[in-house]
Parts: structure tokens; C-alpha cells; sequence
């Protein structure tokens, strides 16, 4: 399982599909991510959505072609399955969740956000000279996005992902439900994921404060009730009894 960077978590969608089983998922794969490709272009096709699928692009103008190549290798290089959770039952009350990734490419190969012939050589240029780079160095810590490629903005994958023709491709061509479709922020908790330090810190802070109020309270309703009884106990011998004449 690749562990995703907060960068990824910013950009990503989670995928729920119910009453699946988490070891159906792997073989399922690459079908899944031709279907999500092919779910981005139908949506980006649509001049009413082809401007916020461009975002991050400069662009000379908008067209209705496709927003990511279909071809044989474009689903592995434009679409990511980063994180998948789940139990390995295939029960209706089991749930699987796939955190999507979605690049689109930004020079020739994009449909949708056409570019002029000069700035497309320059982003050509551009990407020549990062995969020379690259193969100069010896790692790469961290996946990294090239130059001719953009995040989909992850709301757009959310709805991508949302859309009855991909739920109704997944049920179709693949024998899965598509559940709830959410925008995966960073700051979610995910499955598997252990409580943050900090929370539990507040918890336990919280916990002292509101054990200290009791034990206060507890004190005040003591105090109380005593000097209320002495006051009692002081009156009953004071008492002036009068001398009869």
C-alpha cells in the first residue's frame, strides 16, 4: 500500500463501495481506473463544465475532446488508486474505501484545454528536461507530479465518481456498489488510523478539569451543610429564654 503525503490527501476523493471485499478490489483495478478516465472525459466534454475542469492550465481555448488520452497506458498514468481500506468479508454491511487520485495532462494531449502551438513546445521542452533529471538521480523520495501534468481539482473527482454513468459502469462491468462519494481532506480520520497525540492529550486534560469541578463541588456541598448545622447547633444555645414576671 502506498502511504500517501497530506499533498495527496489535498487532492484526493474517497470512494466508498459497499458490500465489497477487500482482496476483489486488486484484480479489479485497472478496469476501475479506464472507468474513472473515461467518467472525467464524459463530464469535462460538457462545455458547462470544460472551464473548471481546466484549472491550474493556461489555455488558449476550451473543446469537447478528452481530458485524458485513451490509450492502453493512460488509466495507469494519469489515475491513482492510493489507499485502499476495508475487511477481506464480502458481507452487505462491509464497506470498502479507495482513496482516488485523478492528473490531467496539460499540453497536446488534453483535449478539453487546448493550448497555442508555442506554449505547447515550451511545456514539451519542459518535460524533456525533468525526465533528464530524473534519470540523473540516484532516488526520488516522494512521487512526484511532472511538469505537463495538474491535480484534478478533487471536488471534480468527487463528482467524477458521483455521476449515475460511472456508479452505473462499476455495478455493469465490474460487480461493485458505489457508496457514499466524499472530498478526502487532510485533516480526516481514516481506517486504520490511530488517534492523534494531541487528542488524546485534550481528552485527558479535559477529564482532570471536569474530575477537579467534582471534587469541588463535592467540598462546597460539605462545607455547606456543616456550617449550616453549626449555625443550627449556635442558635439552639443561644437562645434567650424569657423571665417570667
Amino acid at each position: 500500500m502506498l502511504k500517501e503525503s497530506n499533498k495527496d490527501k489535498q487532492h484526493s476523493a474517497v470512494l466508498n463501495l459497499v458490500g465489497a471485499a477487500i482482496s476483489k478490489i486488486g484484480p479489479k483495478k485497472k478496469r476501475m481506473k479506464e472507468l474513472i478516465r473515461d467518467s472525467a472525459n464524459d463530464f469535462c466534454k460538457n462545455s458547462g463544465n470544460a472551464e473548471s475542469c481546466c484549472k491550474g492550465i493556461s489555455y488558449a481555448s476550451l473543446a469537447s475532446g478528452d481530458l485524458i488520452p485513451i490509450t492502453s497506458a493512460a488509466a495507469e498514468q494519469y489515475v491513482f488508486l492510493l489507499r485502499v481500506d476495508g475487511e477481506d468479508s464480502n458481507t452487505t454491511d462491509n464497506n470498502v474505501g479507495i482513496q482516488v487520485l485523478v492528473t490531467v495532462p496539460k499540453g497536446g494531449d488534453n483535449g478539453v484545454c487546448v493550448q497555442d502551438s508555442s506554449r505547447r513546445k515550451r511545456d514539451l521542452d519542459l518535460q524533456e528536461s525533468f525526465f533528464h533529471r530524473e534519470k540523473r538521480a540516484a532516488t526520488t523520495p516522494s512521487p512526484t507530479v511532472a511538469p505537463d501534468l495538474v491535480f484534478l481539482d478533487p471536488s471534480l473527482v468527487k463528482t467524477v465518481l458521483d455521476t449515475p454513468g460511472f456508479r452505473t459502469s462499476m455495478n455493469t462491468d465490474l460487480g461493485l456498489l458505489v457508496g457514499l462519494v466524499a472530498v478526502l481532506e487532510e485533516s480526516d480520520c481514516e481506517v486504520g488510523d490511530d488517534i492523534q497525540p494531541w487528542v488524546i492529550g485534550l481528552i485527558t486534560i479535559t477529564a482532570f478539569l471536569t474530575f477537579l469541578l467534582i471534587i469541588a463541588a463535592i467540598v462546597m456541598c460539605v462545607n455547606g451543610k456543616k456550617n449550616k448545622d453549626y449555625s443550627r447547633q449556635w442558635a439552639s444555645k443561644t437562645r434567650v429564654t424569657p423571665i417570667a414576671q
